[in-house]
């Protein structure tokens, strides 16, 4: 199994894409990788750039599966948003002002 993550910062989203092997024989083991594995993965092993955090997944019911060569290569997409950055400006100093006494 290979995972490969992709940013694509002009449309805000970050792709995982999933290689399993195909299964050839019946004895070999069948792996099933659903959206909860995959968003386990993100987790621990994604970093999103400095300049975005990493939102919700937006296609969650795909699923990758090594019993059919069209599930063995399957990929999930993620949203990038963008980090706001607050200005900090100084205090302004205010004078006083002196009140008149009539």
């Amino acid at each position: 199994m290979n995972i490969e993550y992709s940013n694509n910062l002009d449309n805000n989203t970050m792709t995982v894409t999933v290689f399993l092997q195909p299964r050839k024989k019946a004895r070999q083991p069948r792996i099933k990788i659903g959206w909860p594995e995959v968003s386990a993965l993100v987790k621990q092993n994604y970093v999103p750039p400095n300049t975005h955090t990493l939102g919700k997944c937006v296609e969650r019911l795909k699923i990758a599966d090594n019993e059919y060569t069209s599930q063995c290569i399957i990929n999930w997409v993620f949203e990038l948003h963008k980090k706001t950055i607050k200005k900090t400006t100084a205090a302004k100093k205010t004078s006083k002002s002196k009140t008149r006494k009539n």
